[in-house]
């Protein structure tokens, strides 16, 4: 679950168990060891935020954290020398742009129609779907309603009368 934290304290903290994370920025953010111990004792991992830290500001954050064993994420780490500061002030993870920059993927997206059937053949593939969520499914499709009653009504299927309607 996540947590609500005092302005005076950090601007954000998930932490519910052991095994959550607390996410830190340095906005209003003391040194006390009483505000940041507190979130760091709920926390299996804390999450840095260093983007508007000073090197001291984080030096002090990490002592304090230290303290209480998480494991420590350096977050926003931009270029190689905020990444050699954290590695060398003991930080466990790092995550950032000088890391990996985010690629824009290109690509054509599904016609209305494939995401309907993409949407049906989801339905049909899974056990709990009844019968009226497959026809609340097609007859929102004009066009794939019309497939289906072809294809229905081909010879394959040997049907003895032609079925007109999806209802």
């Amino acid at each position: 679950g996540i947590t609500n934290v005092p302005p005076s304290s950090c601007a954000v903290a998930t932490a519910a168990s052991q095994s959550s994370t607390a996410k830190y920025t340095s906005q209003n953010v003391g040194t006390s060891a009483g505000t940041i111990g507190a979130m760091a004792s709920m926390s299996a991992i804390i999450d840095l935020n260093i983007e508007s830290m000073q090197r001291s500001e984080l030096q002090a954050h990490i002592k304090i954290l230290r303290k209480f064993h998480p494991l420590l994420l350096a977050d926003h780490v931009k270029t190689l020398d905020e990444y050699e500061l954290c590695r060398d002030l003991g930080m466990d993870y790092f995550q950032g742009y000088f890391l990996s920059r985010p690629k824009v993927i290109s690509g054509e997206s599904l016609s209305a129609n494939r995401l309907s059937i993409m949407t049906l053949l989801a339905s049909l593939h899974d056990a709990s779907t009844d019968t009226d969520q497959i026809a609340d499914i097609i007859s929102k499709d004009v066009a794939l309603s019309y497939k289906i009653l072809k294809l229905i009504n081909s010879a394959f299927f040997g049907l003895a009368r032609e079925i007109e309607s999806e209802t």
